[in-house]
C-alpha cells in the first residue's frame, strides 16, 4: 500500500474517531447523526455546484451507495435497540473488512496478496480485541442476543457493499462532489425513517440543543469520507477500506484519555458547591411541576433551564393519575439537553408507571397470565388514555434507557421502597443492565412478574425489620442514605397530602421519602441534598 494512501487513511481514521466521540455525547445519537449528514452536505454544497458536469454513468454508484448508507443507518439503529453500543459497533465495523475482501475480489478484481490478507486478518482480530472488551464479558455472562449479532452483521454487510461501490466510483469521478451527492441523498432517504421513529419535536429540540456540535461533526464527517475516497484512487480498496476501521483503536485511546481527564475534572468539581436537587413522583401534574422548578430557580417563565451547573434528578412516575404525563416527559427530555449545554445535569430514574405504560403500549390486551391484560392493569393503576395516545417512538426509546437505580453523591436513588431491585442484581450496574434487557424482551410473563414486584411498597418503614433491611440494602448497593419516591409521604404518616411540604427521613435516618403526593393534591417540594458539595455520578 502506498505511503501517501496509508497517510490519508490514518488521518481519516483519527478524524472518524474524533467525530464519533462527539457523537457519543449526544442524547439521541441517530437524530444527531442525521442532522450532521444533512448540514454537512449543505456546508459542502459549493463543491457540487462547481462540479455539476458529472458523467451520467456515476449515478448508479451514487444511488447504490446512498441506499447502502441508509441501510447501514437503519440496521445499526435496530441493533442498538437490541444490544449495547459497546457490543454492536465493534462487531459491525470489525466484520466489514472480511466481507470487503470478498466483494473487492469478485467485483473489482482486487484479490489481496497473501501478506495483505494476513494483515487484514490481524487487523480484524485487533479491532475486536481492542474495541470491544464488552463482547467477551457478554459472552461469558450469556448476556448477548442472537438478534443483536445478526443486526450488527447486517450493518457490516452494508458497510462492505457501500465501500466497494465507493471504491469503484472514486476511479471514475472526483471524490469531493461524489461524497456530497452520496451523503446528501442518504440524508434525504432517511427523512421518513427519522420522522416516523423520532418525531418532529425531537428533531427540532436536538438541533436547537446541539447545533454547534452537529455542524462540527457534519464538516469532519464529509472531510473524512473525501480523504478515504481519495485513498481508494491510489490503493487497493480492500486495504484502504480495512485500515480505515483502525478508527476503533483511535477511539478507544481517545476515550481512555478523555475518561482520565473527566475523572480528574470530577475530582476537582467535588470541591464546588453546585447544588443537587431531587424530585419525586409527578404523575402528570405539569403545572405544579413548573411552579416548583420556577420557585427553585431551575427554569424561567419561558420554562427554559436556568439552573446553570446544578443537578436535578427525577425519581420516576411521570405519567398516569394526572392530565399531562407525556408533556411532563417532553419537558424533562428538553431540560436534559438545555442543562447539559449549561454545564448542569438533568437525569431520571425509571418508575413503575413508566413500565406500566410501556407494557400497555407493547402488549395491548394480551393476557398477563393472571386473569387480566396489560391495558386493564395500566388503567387500574390510573392509566390516562391521553398519555398512551401521545406516545411516540422517541418517548419509548427514552423510557427504555432510564436506569432504575443511581448512586449520586453517596446517596442511593431508587424509585420504589421495595425489594424488587435485589431480584435483578447485586450492584447498581447489574440492576440497570437487567432492566435494559427487560425493556427489549417480549416475554409477557417476565413483564408481569416485574410489574407485580414494582407495585409493592413500604419495606423500610417498620421497626426494627425495616431499619435492618435498609442497612443491608445500602451495604449491597452502596451509598450512605437511600432516597426514594413511590409511596406518598402522606400515606407513610397518615396525614393529608396538603400538609406535606418537605421530605420524610426515617429508618434511623437511612431512608428519605420524597414523594410529595402531587396527584393527591399535595403542594409538592424539591429536595436538595445536604451534601451538595459532592459531584453527582450518573449511571
Amino acid at each position: 500500500m502506498p505511503l501517501n494512501a496509508l497517510a490519508l487513511v490514518l488521518i481519516a481514521a483519527v478524524m472518524h474517531a474524533g467525530w464519533n466521540l462527539l457523537l457519543k455525547q449526544a442524547k439521541h445519537k441517530q437524530v444527531f447523526l442525521w442532522w450532521a449528514l444533512l448540514i454537512g452536505t449543505v456546508c459542502f454544497a459549493a463543491i457540487l455546484i462547481t462540479r455539476l458536469a458529472l458523467p451520467p454513468l456515476i449515478w448508479p454508484y451514487v444511488v447504490g451507495s446512498a441506499i447502502m448508507e441508509t441501510g447501514y443507518f437503519i440496521t445499526l439503529t435496530w441493533a442498538y435497540t437490541i444490544d449495547d453500543f459497546s457490543l454492536i459497533y465493534p462487531i459491525a465495523r470489525g466484520a466489514a473488512p472480511v466481507l470487503l475482501v470478498l466483494w473487492t475480489t469478485l467485483f473489482l478484481g482486487e484479490p489481496p496478496r497473501p501478506a495483505g490478507l494476513a494483515g487484514i486478518i490481524l487487523l480484524v482480530i485487533g479491532l475486536i480485541v481492542v474495541g470491544s472488551s464488552s463482547i467477551w464479558s457478554s459472552l461469558l455472562r450469556a448476556r448477548f442476543s442472537a438478534r443483536g449479532i445478526i443486526a450488527a452483521l447486517l450493518a457490516a454487510l452494508c458497510i462492505s457493499i457501500y465501500t466497494t461501490i465507493d471504491g469503484a466510483a472514486a476511479r471514475l469521478v472526483s471524490p469531493a462532489p461524489y461524497t456530497v451527492l452520496v451523503l446528501g441523498l442518504s440524508a434525504l432517504l432517511l427523512v421518513p425513517f427519522v420522522l416516523l421513529r423520532y418525531g418532529q419535536r425531537l428533531l427540532v429540540s436536538t438541533l436547537r440543543t446541539d447545533w454547534l456540535r452537529i455542524i462540527l461533526v457534519g464538516i469532519i464527517m464529509l472531510l473524512t469520507y473525501i480523504l478515504v475516497l481519495q485513498a481508494y484512487t491510489i490503493s487497493r480498496v480492500s486495504y484502504a477500506g480495512s485500515i480505515r476501521e483502525v478508527s476503533i483503536v483511535f477511539a478507544a485511546l481517545l476515550g481512555w484519555r478523555l475518561t482520565n481527564f473527566s475523572e480528574e475534572r470530577s475530582r476537582a468539581m467535588q470541591q464546588t458547591t453546585a447544588p443537587i436537587y431531587i424530585i419525586g413522583d409527578i404523575h402528570g401534574q405539569l403545572k405544579r411541576l413548573l411552579h416548583l422548578l420556577q420557585d427553585a430557580h431551575l427554569i424561567n417563565h419561558k420554562h427554559a433551564w436556568t439552573g446553570g451547573a446544578a443537578t436535578l434528578w427525577f425519581l420516576g412516575d411521570f405519567v398516569d393519575r394526572g392530565p399531562d404525563g407525556i408533556e411532563v416527559i417532553n419537558l424533562v427530555m428538553r431540560l436534559q439537553g438545555e442543562a447539559a449545554a449549561a454545564g448542569g445535569q438533568v437525569s431520571s430514574l425509571l418508575g413503575n408507571h413508566e413500565l406500566l405504560l410501556f407494557a400497555a403500549y407493547r402488549f395491548g390486551r394480551r393476557s398477563t397470565g393472571l386473569g387480566s391484560n396489560f391495558v386493564s392493569r395500566w388503567k387500574q393503576n390510573g392509566g390516562n388514555k391521553k398519555d398512551i395516545a401521545s406516545l411516540t417512538r422517541a418517548h419509548l426509546d427514552w423510557i427504555a434507557e432510564l436506569p432504575p437505580m443511581a448512586l449520586v453523591a453517596d446517596r442511593l436513588l431508587i424509585h420504589a421502597d421495595n425489594t424488587l431491585y435485589l431480584k435483578h442484581g447485586r450492584t447498581v450496574d447489574e440492576v440497570n443492565v437487567a432492566f435494559k434487557k427487560l425493556m427489549r424482551t417480549s416475554d409477557a410473563l417476565a413483564w408481569e412478574d416485574t410489574l407485580e414486584d414494582f407495585a409493592r411498597r413500604g419495606v423500610f418503614i417498620h421497626k426494627p425489620e425495616g431499619e435492618n433491611f435498609a442497612r443491608r440494602f445500602l451495604t449491597i448497593f452502596g451509598g450512605q442514605q437511600l432516597v426514594h419516591g413511590h409511596t406518598p409521604i402522606s400515606v407513610m404518616l397518615n396525614t393529608p397530602a396538603k400538609k406535606v411540604t418537605s421530605a420524610f427521613v426515617y429508618a434511623a435516618e437511612q431512608c428519605v421519602d420524597v414523594d410529595g403526593g402531587l396527584f393527591m393534591g399535595g403542594p409538592g417540594f424539591i429536595y436538595q441534598l445536604p451534601a451538595a458539595q459532592e459531584a453527582a455520578e450518573e449511571p
